[in-house]
């Protein structure tokens, strides 16, 4: 069982919208739409970009509130691939912040994830 080192592979894909490029600010403008609307999926995709762009700018602590609120929408939709993910980018968030001891617990998350999926 592998665990994926890569960020997200959808960083780049998200990186304008309707031909718009997104900031942070519109990231999280179009997942609360979303989520109002009740598209948890689509508002996931959003906040987990939110976060790309606060990770890449060093912004941990914020990066991480935004994958906690995705994993929190994504266990409402039971979206055990989603919450693998992020919590495989919250091993390595918490590992570039140097605590290694959250880094490990979220990487022994994602790994029981993949475990279940078979992955």
């Amino acid at each position: 069982i592998m665990i994926c080192t890569a960020l997200c592979t959808n960083a780049q894909e998200l990186r304008f919208y309707n031909g718009e490029k997104l900031t942070i600010e519109k990231c999280l403008e179009i997942a609360k739409q979303r989520q109002n609307q009740g598209d948890l999926k689509e508002a996931t995709r959003f906040l987990n970009q939110a976060a790309m762009f606060e990770w890449e700018a060093k912004n941990y602590s914020q990066a991480i509130t935004h994958f906690q609120q995705s994993i929190q929408l994504n266990e409402k939709i039971n979206n055990q691939a989603g919450i693998t993910q992020i919590n495989n980018n919250l091993g390595m968030i918490y590992a570039d912040k140097q605590d290694y001891e959250k880094s490990l617990l979220n990487f022994q998350k994602a790994l029981a994830g993949r475990r279940q999926e078979n992955d």
